[in-house]
């Protein structure tokens, strides 16, 4: 049975502003002069990098664009500047996917953002790096260098990003069967983002913390913590996902209690939501196998195969 979790790393806000006008815009990219003044190499990055996150351009382009960013960053004689043009690079390449350029890229912006004492670029550089190791499943090293981020966002009294690093690293504790250490994370960025209103990670961090409670066989607990989790999901403006993730959620902690009658009504309740199948097949998949399995311990084999062979041809 399976529980819904949905916990991306790298989904900080970033924000980057370009001016691309006209003739300034196709004299830039073709630009080869070593000599640019400091600013129009800021601007360079910034050009190369928007070159480097369009969808219109293939992929060989976009790196392409992104390895021009990295050699205009490099000629950048300025070190608080040069650091935040690699800050942005980094980002940017995480997100275009190509592990060596991110790992080299990484690696420079982490040591610039030390050599010029910028905490925040640091942090953030650390955020990236931890975001890529927990996108290639490495969580113990995806938690230690999400913890680096997470203490300089609360030495700067930070409780908003303080918050939902620890949610992220409770999550890679989880990853690793570390439950009374991911227990406690996601308690403590809780308490960090309580007073903030932030809902949509609140909801994330209960959500998250009813898997937990789950997989420690405190039932109740977990029950509670999903209920929790409703509560911030119905302040959103768009939770019909969130709210079916948590009925399923419950569906499989009474499944595990072993009252697989309630387990069946949420699972029917998921079923029965408008257009689900088309509107969501993964969750759909997920929901008919959890149904089918409910329905095998009560003995009511009546529909399973046909539960099961659905789920199958969804998946295919």
């Amino acid at each position: 049975s399976m529980s819904i979790r949905y916990f991306s790393g790298n989904n900080k806000i970033f924000v980057c502003t370009l001016l691309l006008l006209g003739v300034f815009y196709s004299t830039l990219i073709s630009a080869q002069n070593t000599q640019l003044d400091k600013g129009q190499q800021i601007d360079s990055v910034a050009v190369y990098i928007s070159i480097g996150k369009s969808d219109s351009l293939s992929d060989t382009k976009r790196l392409d664009a992104l390895l021009k960013g990295v050699q205009y960053a490099e000629k950048i004689k300025a070190a608080t500047k040069k650091s935040k043009a690699f800050s942005k690079l980094s980002y940017a390449i995480y997100q275009h996917g190509d592990s060596i350029l991110f790992r080299q890229t990484s690696r420079t912006a982490v040591a610039l953002s030390k050599q010029v004492k910028d905490s925040i670029a640091l942090a953030e550089a650390y955020w990236d790096l931890g975001a890529f190791y927990q996108r290639i499943s490495v969580p113990d090293s995806a938690y230690y260098i999400y913890s680096k981020a997470q203490q300089l966002y609360e030495a700067k009294n930070n409780p908003s990003l303080s918050g939902r690093l620890l949610l992220i690293m409770g999550t890679q504790q989880e990853a690793v069967k570390d439950y009374v250490g991911s227990e406690s994370n996601l308690i403590l960025g809780i308490q960090r983002l309580k007073h903030l209103n932030d809902f949509k990670q609140l909801y994330k961090g209960y959500n998250f913390l009813g898997i937990v409670t789950k997989d420690l066989e405190n039932y109740d607990k977990a029950i509670e913590h999903y209920n929790e989790a409703g509560f911030y999901a119905k302040k959103l403006d768009d939770n019909k996902n969130e709210l079916l993730f948590i009925k399923n959620n419950l569906g499989v902690v009474y499944q595990r209690k072993k009252d697989f009658a309630r387990a069946i009504d949420n699972f029917e309740a998921i079923l029965s939501a408008d257009s689900i199948k088309i509107k969501n097949a993964q969750l759909y998949s997920i929901v008919l196998n959890n149904l089918a399995f409910s329905k095998i311990q009560l003995k009511d084999t009546f529909e399973v195969k046909n539960l099961i062979e659905e789920s199958i041809r969804i998946k295919d």
